[in-house]
């Protein structure tokens, strides 16, 4: 199996050494759109893994393990995948009963990492634009990116990511642009479901934590960055948006760059989350009751697009 596909805006060349890893890699990576040009990157999955540092890992995770050398990368998972990136080359390899979401969980380092020479830089984070101009969702797995995501596509906003996007530098145009990592379905979780915000119960009657929508909603491109919403759970029953300080912001960037664990790769991430704590920055704390969520959430954005478009200035 090869195929060359655009990763936000690098041409990179997928391979596997099999039928089922290239099936893996299809369900990962596969809805990504085909790219004529001639690739600058590999991405490759083999059925043997590369070897590993002697030494004792730098950073260690419940799900991870991960050695640095200089900007290259040697990572382990939890089920025994392990995987490298150097040169513009990553190989992704090794056994195990679950391809795909073994390789899913050392995707995200990979690609910081195969990206980050080429001045592309890999966020764990949502993005949603209005009128060309795009809001960054900072936090955590769990924090609720996937519902506020949701809540702007149903209320109008271009969706770039729920959960993963990418960053370029300013080149054409006048500023930082972010786009879409992956083009996988958007994820909604359970509770917006139930609750009525899509019109039916999830498949089969069986509550699940997070459904793919059936239409597309990410789209393909990039938006220039206008600001930053970091995003918690409430106490409240409803929603509610402040304005963050600029130190607030730079540190959810920060936690935001996947790379950043890598002391080579720090100081240029810290150089770039410091330009983009500049923007209006935000947080967006959910309600608790789901099924006022995403009535709160359009309110909440609205309110931002109001702030923004009367000229809007970060705290400091």
């Amino acid at each position: 199996m090869e195929r060359v596909v655009a990763i936000g805006d690098q041409p990179v060349r997928l391979g596997a050494s099999d039928v089922r890893r290239a099936t893996a890699l299809e369900r990962l990576l596969g809805a990504l759109p085909d790219s004529t040009a001639a690739p600058l990157l590999s991405l490759s999955y083999r059925r043997e893994g590369p070897a590993l540092p002697a030494r004792p890992p730098d950073v260690r995770s419940m799900q991870l393990e991960l050695w640095f050398d200089g900007p290259e990368l040697h990572a382990r998972e939890v089920s025994g995948l392990s995987a490298r990136v150097a040169g513009g080359e990553a190989w992704i390899g090794g056994v195990t009963l679950d391809l795909v979401g073994g390789a899913d969980s050392l995707l995200l380092s990979v690609l910081a990492h195969l990206m980050f020479p080429r001045e592309r830089y890999v966020m764990h984070a949502g993005a949603v634009s209005l009128r060309g101009r795009a809001r960054l969702l900072l936090g955590g797995s769990g924090m609720g990116k996937s519902s506020v995501t949701y809540g702007a596509h149903r209320a109008g906003w271009e969706v770039l990511g729920d959960d993963t996007v990418m960053l370029r530098p300013p080149g054409t145009g006048a500023d930082w642009e972010v786009g879409a990592l992956s083009m996988k379905p958007l994820a909604v979780p359970a509770e917006l479901l139930v609750n009525g915000a899509v019109g039916e119960e999830p498949a089969g009657g069986v509550p699940r934590r997070r459904h793919d929508l059936p239409e597309p909603v990410l789209r393909p491109g990039w938006a220039e960055v206008g600001g930053i919403v970091s995003i918690e759970h409430g106490a409240e029953p409803g929603g509610r948006v402040e304005a963050r300080d600029r130190r607030s912001a730079l540190a959810a960037l920060l936690r935001s760059f996947p790379g950043a664990v890598n002391p080579a790769l720090l100081p240029e991430l810290f150089s770039v989350a410091h330009t983009l704590a500049s923007r209006p920055a935000h947080l967006l704390a959910q309600g608790r009751d789901p099924s006022l969520r995403l009535r709160d959430v359009a309110a909440c954005l609205e309110e931002l697009s109001e702030s923004a478009g009367a000229g809007e200035r970060p705290s400091p």
